[in-house]
């Protein structure tokens, strides 16, 4: 097991007082597996991801009942410098908009070369050979030209291949990939996502996929955990999501998606009513309950518990007893 999440669960200090947006969160990553999260905007995704790499903001903590295993350390209990060695050699981070996580005032070639000194101590040449070695990786042309570009200079999805080579840089064990495909065209898109295979190939490196794509999801990942509301309300292989889901939620995810068939029949798309509560306003019992068309009065009142469907479905829904699937409560 690579990385394991146990009750991982994250508050904030804020105005409102104590907001709790990820609560009670647990999930999986094997070596050379890809993960995908889903979920809507506000789920609590990208806090989670940002918690795996502790660069959460100075307002946030992480409760002490949470432990984030990986390699088989804790990372919730290393000091800053203990992660420093970890953090972008044995974990990296593809953030969601490359344009404000590259710095305007260095170039593409520097800012991964940069890796290269932070973590493994090369000498200049060495270092400038390797970054233009992984820009070829990453199928940017002229890499000896383009190693000298400001972020500027380049398109949105050659930034965005910038970002996978400073990620990928130090061959990390473990990709933590928050929305790369985000505000790319379709066809820059499919490129980026091939990329990521072949390298996860090629470096044999697991991947925790951000997104609320779920055609992407369908194409990479091996497995999927549903978030809800800072909550992990189903996981399970990914053809098993897909072929099988439990769920309201994510079956509701699931319809919304539009089909080839809907525009034959001029059928009107599915939608999924309200939107997602405010951590400070999470409403008690199943936290989907309010837009649930398939709610009972227990729903309103107690959370359900994690049931397991067979020994790798989990659902978190009161719409399924231990009887009716043969499963345990855990």
């Amino acid at each position: 097991m690579l990385l394991k999440v146990e009750n991982l669960q994250i508050g904030f200090k804020t105005n409102m007082g104590k907001i709790v947006p990820v609560d009670d969160v647990s999930f999986e990553v094997n070596d050379g597996e890809i993960l995908g999260i889903v979920g809507e905007s506000g789920c609590g995704k990208t806090v989670t991801a940002y918690a795996i790499t502790r660069l959460l903001p100075k307002n946030a903590f992480i409760s002490k009942d949470s432990h984030i295993w990986f390699n088989g350390v804790d990372l919730v209990t290393l000091h800053s410098d203990e992660l420093c060695k970890i953090r972008g050699k044995e974990i990296s981070m593809i953030f969601q908009e490359p344009m404000s996580s590259l710095n305007p005032v260095y170039t593409a070639g520097w800012q991964i070369e940069e890796v290269y000194e932070l973590h493994e101590k090369m000498r200049k040449e060495e270092r400038k050979s390797k970054a233009v070695q992984m820009l070829a990786d990453v199928k940017i042309p002229e890499p000896n030209s383009r190693y000298n570009h400001y972020p500027n200079q380049l398109s949105g999805g050659m930034r965005q291949r910038v970002m996978i080579a400073m990620a990928l840089a130090c061959s990390p064990k473990l990709l933590i990939a928050d929305e790369p495909t985000t505000a790319l065209d379709v066809t820059i898109q499919a490129q980026v996502l091939k990329l990521m295979l072949d390298l996860k190939e090629k470096f044999n490196t697991a991947i925790l996929l951000i997104t609320h794509n779920l055609a992407v999801v369908a194409e990479m990942c091996d497995k999927v955990a549903v978030m809800y509301a800072g909550q992990v309300i189903e996981k399970a292989g990914v053809y098993e999501i897909f072929e099988n889901p439990l769920h309201p939620y994510t079956k509701a995810l699931l319809n919304s998606v539009p089909k080839i068939h809907d525009e034959l029949h001029k059928e009107k798309l599915a939608s999924i009513e309200g939107v997602v509560p405010h951590p400070a306003r999470y409403p008690a019992g199943c936290r989907f309950h309010p837009r649930c068309i398939f709610k009972k009065d227990i729903c309103s009142r107690q959370k359900p518990q994690n049931l397991f469907v067979g020994s790798d479905h989990m659902v978190k829904c009161w719409l399924y007893s231990e009887g009716e699937t043969d499963g345990k409560n855990s």
